[in-house]
Order: C-alpha cells, then structure tokens, then sequence
C-alpha cells in the first residue's frame, strides 16, 4: 500500500509544476491550464 507521505510529494511536484507553468508562459489558455493543474 503506497503511504500517505508519497501522495503528498505527487501533490506537492504537481503543484509546482503548475506554479511555474503560470509564472513562466504568457499564454491565456497555457496559463488556464496551469492553473487547472494546480487546483486538481
């Protein structure tokens, strides 16, 4: 059974990556989809 620790660290590089995702492009529709990466 995979620990609550390992969900955490996926949530937290998925996180990330939609931070930078939005930081980084200027894109209207990249940026939304940033965003949706961040908040799922």
């Amino acid at each position: 059974m995979v620990g609550t620790g390992w969900y955490l660290a996926l949530a937290a590089v998925v996180f990330a990556l939609g931070a930078v995702g939005l930081l980084v492009r200027r894109n209207p529709l990249i940026m939304f989809m940033c965003v949706e990466l961040m908040l799922n």
